[in-house]
């Protein structure tokens, strides 16, 4: 666990290039694909692209559960 939370390595360079890399701000055009709603097909897509056994989301609910009972939640 220390590993995976202990701090990144950066430098000075790295810091400045990326703060030169011109992409101030989202184009509009995929700003408005991601103001879009999430579509039934795509939610049930993502679930079921999902690799089981993972641990639950935020909301304790797991994977599983969606998949078993897509049909009567969707």
């Amino acid at each position: 666990m220390k590993h995976k939370y202990d701090c990144i390595p950066t430098s000075e360079e790295n810091i400045q290039r990326l703060f030169e890399c011109e992409l101030r701000e989202i184009p509009d055009s995929a700003n408005a694909a991601l103001e879009e709603p999430i579509t039934t097909k795509e939610l049930y897509n993502a679930i079921t692209q999902g690799k089981p056994h993972k641990a639950p989301g935020r909301d304790g609910i797991c994977l599983e559960f969606y998949k078993k009972t897509w049909e009567k939640i969707k």
